[in-house]
């Protein structure tokens, strides 16, 4: 990798505090001499400052044009005696082949924004970030992905209600005295399976048509079934790739979520039954197997009061269209214990092959402060992680704040290799291993809470014997 001179034009980051949450932003333009005598990596950090290198240009890549533009825009603003070091990526958002391209080979892009899994893969082609960037650290990965990129934006699953739906089944949404932020009449599960018991004897309607789902659990995609098995458990609790955590108690424990919700109705099928010439209406539960995707309809087509939601669907167009207040929040506890879904980042990293190494920390530096995250909010639909405990200006647009902290507080994806095959991630497991005939059998009762648990140890045994065979990382990008 080219290294920089001794010659840099330096840019001061102050950040202080003589107003409320104001930043101070000073520049000088002096020339510093032989400051990187020192700086093996090639990056200048000095008092509270990264330095930019003479007639630096960084490139951004992977970002909307209109994002850049606002980003480039805000950096000129501020700076204007450093305008011009971000330029315009025209290519925009890149394929993911692109991306990889951009990684392997020398280009002009200087900061990918990339999806932390893929990163994993790409970790020799990225520079090592300096401490002075401040990014959190955490114990999730076993492959240092952590000090080679920063976290900016979150994908992860939400709970949904439809607020407007429970009001007018007499549903108190009103009352929440244990301020968790979800009425108190919905924020254990318990209480939403209670609510559900209805269907035993009493099919409610809502605007004339009635309601045949209550809460769509779904069977069929396991890429959200995490919050079905996380009340008071967290996948490779010990952060070890050969230990699931599957033989613990907490993991049996729950279980029982998946076997309790089974005793209620909290789908039926509505029948038109013929028999001894007689023709009735009969409503019968659903069993696993007609727990579909059905997730889009309960804000479509108002189909349930609850249901889940995922940072790809739009319901503010179907809220307007049908007058009703779909809420976005944290899910609720089961029997007091939380239940979180996973979340995975997006981020940014620096190129390994940048000529600008100084430069690039300076724009993740500016990347990292609260100015340009709003810039995201106010140009974009991402969730944003909040960096510093970043208070965003959300334009009252509560769900999508509400959304953010609920995956801010969910469980992120571990990133472990297995012991005997690093090339291999073990969260793989959970979007490929084969369990979900095992959560639909416990379901319906079928098996019990310890066949259920004895099943998943003996499913991911299987599962790890078979991915310890592939030999490297070369075959498993080949696939």
């Amino acid at each position: 990798m080219k290294r920089i001179g001794l010659l840099l034009l330096c840019i001061v980051l102050l950040i202080g505090c003589t107003k409320e949450d104001e930043v101070i932003i000073e520049e000088t333009e002096e020339i510093v001499e032989d400051i990187c005598t020192l700086e093996e990596d090639g990056v200048c950090y000095e008092e509270d400052a990264f330095l930019i290198e003479k007639d630096a240009e960084i490139k951004i890549g992977n970002l909307p044009v209109n994002l850049q533009q606002a980003i480039i825009d805000l950096w000129d603003t501020t700076y204007p005696n450093h305008k011009g070091l971000i330029t315009l990526s025209e290519e925009g958002e890149l394929e993911e082949s692109q991306v990889i391209g951009s990684l392997l080979y020398k280009d002009d892009i200087d900061i990918i924004y990339a999806e932390e899994t893929m990163l994993t893969y790409y970790i020799d082609h990225l520079y090592e970030l300096r401490d002075e960037l401040g990014l959190p650290k955490t114990m999730e990965y076993q492959i240092p992905i952590e000090n080679y990129f920063m976290p900016y934006t979150l994908d992860g699953i939400a709970f949904l209600y439809n607020k407007t739906m429970l009001e007018s089944l007499g549903v108190n949404m009103e009352v929440d005295s244990n301020e968790d932020g979800l009425p108190d009449s919905i924020d254990d599960f318990d209480k939403i399976f209670t609510l559900a018991s209805r269907y035993s004897y009493d099919i409610p309607t809502y605007k004339g048509k009635e309601l045949l789902t209550y809460f769509p659990l779904c069977f069929n995609e396991q890429t959200i079934s995490y919050y079905m098995i996380s009340a008071g458990f967290r996948l490779f609790p010990t952060l070890e790739g050969d230990k699931p955590g599957f033989d613990t108690e907490e993991f049996k424990t729950a279980l029982e979520f998946i076997y309790n919700a089974g005793k209620f109705p909290l789908a039926v099928k509505k029948n038109d039954v013929t028999a001894s010439g007689k023709r009735e209406i009969v409503y019968t539960p659903y069993d696993a197997d007609d727990y579909v995707w059905q997730l889009e309809s309960v804000y479509t087509s108002e189909t349930a009061p609850f249901g889940l939601v995922t940072t790809f669907m739009d319901i503010d167009t179907p809220m307007a269209f049908h007058g009703s207040a779909l809420v976005i929040n944290k899910f609720p506890t089961y029997r007091g214990v939380e239940i979180t879904p996973l979340v995975d980042y997006q981020g940014f990293a620096i190129e390994d092959d940048t000529n600008e190494p100084s430069a690039a920390h300076a724009v993740m530096k500016f990347l990292k402060s609260k100015e340009v995250m709003q810039l995201f909010v106010d140009n974009s639909d991402k969730l944003l992680y909040l960096h510093d405990n970043a208070e965003l200006d959300f334009r009252e647009d509560i769900n999508r704040k509400n959304y953010t902290k609920s995956l801010m507080d969910a469980t992120h994806i571990p990133l472990l290799g297995l012991p005997d095959n690093m090339y291999q991630e073990a969260i793989e497991y959970y979007y490929k291993g084969d369990y979900m005939s095992i959560l639909k059998d416990l379901f319906n009762h079928d098996i019990t809470v310890n066949q259920a648990q004895k099943l998943f140890i003996e499913s991911y045994k299987a599962w790890y014997q078979e991915k310890v065979t592939a030999s490297s990382l070369n075959d498993e990008l080949s696939k």
